[in-house]
């Protein structure tokens, strides 16, 4: 599988708060009425991650698994990973701990 088969969503700064949460909701929305199905969230440039933006991740799960998508997260930083695990995303979601990983893993050719 080629690595444009994927959206990569870079998330800059700090996801809290609902209204943030919603923005990027809209977001991965929108691209999924485009017809985006396989999504990896890079969060390795995250500063700080609430627990309320789990929701983002599982919501795009829920949303592209029915289209036979797919969700995948990056993020090597021990607190966001912390918060990850921490709300159980990572039961449902596989978290890489880098973009090289995640291409040999999934064996993505660029």
């Amino acid at each position: 599988m080629s690595v444009d088969k994927f959206k990569f969503i870079c998330i800059n700064g700090d996801i809290e708060g609902d209204a943030c949460v919603k923005c990027i909701d809209n977001e991965i929305s929108n691209l999924i009425e485009q017809g985006s199905r396989r999504f990896v969230f890079e969060l390795n440039h995250i500063k700080y991650l609430d627990s309320a933006a789990a929701g983002i991740f599982i919501n795009t799960l829920c949303c592209s698994q029915k289209e036979n998508g797919q969700v995948f997260i990056i993020a090597m930083d021990n607190n966001t990973r912390k918060v990850l695990e921490t709300t159980g995303v990572h039961h449902f979601i596989k978290i890489f701990g880098s973009k090289d990983e995640f291409l040999e893993i999934q064996g993505v050719m660029c």
